[in-house]
C-alpha cells in the first residue's frame, strides 16, 4: 500500500521497517536469551499481533505479512528464502501482491511441519497464517469479483 501511494523507496523502507518489528525480538529471543520453541513462538506471535492490532493505533495496524516475514528470517534463512522465492513466483505470474502474501503464508506452516521444527513453530506460523489470511478478507474478495488492483 505504501508503494502505492508513496513510491517505491517509501514501499521498501517501510517493508524493511515492518519487518525489522519481526526480526528483532525474535532475534533477541534466539539468541540472546537461549529461548526454547515456545518463547520464541510466543515471541513470533506477539511481534505479528501487535503489528496488526497495535494499540497506539486505535488497534488499526498492517496485515502482518512483513512483520511474519521477519520472524520467519529470524528462525530460518533458509524457509525465508523459499517463502520470498513463492511469495514472488506468485507475483510475477498473477501480477496480485495481496494472492502472493496470501499463497506464501499459507505455505509457511507446511514449511514447517515439513522440515521437523518444533512444534510450536508450525503452531505459531499456522495461527500467524491463519490472522494474515483474515486480514486480507476484502482482498480476498476483491480477487473473487475480479476488482483486485495488480502491481
Amino acid at each position: 500500500n505504501t508503494a502505492r501511494v508513496l513510491g517505491k523507496k517509501a514501499g521498501v523502507l517501510v517493508f524493511l521497517l515492518d519487518m525489522l518489528k519481526g526480526f528483532i525480538p525474535v532475534s533477541l529471543a534466539l539468541n540472546c536469551c537461549g529461548a526454547e520453541s515456545y518463547t520464541v513462538a510466543l515471541v513470533g506471535i506477539a511481534s505479528v499481533v501487535g503489528h496488526v492490532f497495535p494499540l497506539f493505533y486505535r488497534w488499526k495496524g498492517g496485515k502482518g505479512v512483513a512483520t511474519a516475514f521477519g520472524v520467519v528470517l529470524a528462525i530460518s534463512l533458509w524457509h525465508a528464502f523459499i517463502l520470498l522465492l513463492l511469495w514472488a513466483g506468485v507475483l510475477y505470474w498473477k501480477r496480485y501482491v495481496s494472492l502472493a502474501s496470501i499463497t506464501a503464508c499459507s505455505f509457511a506452516p507446511v514449511l514447517f511441519l515439513a522440515s521437523g521444527y518444533p512444534f510450536h513453530l508450525f503452531l505459531m506460523s499456522a495461527i500467524v497464517s491463519a490472522l494474515i489470511i483474515l486480514k486480507h478478507r476484502p482482498n480476498i474478495n476483491r480477487l473473487l469479483k475480479g476488482e483486485e488492483l495488480k502491481v
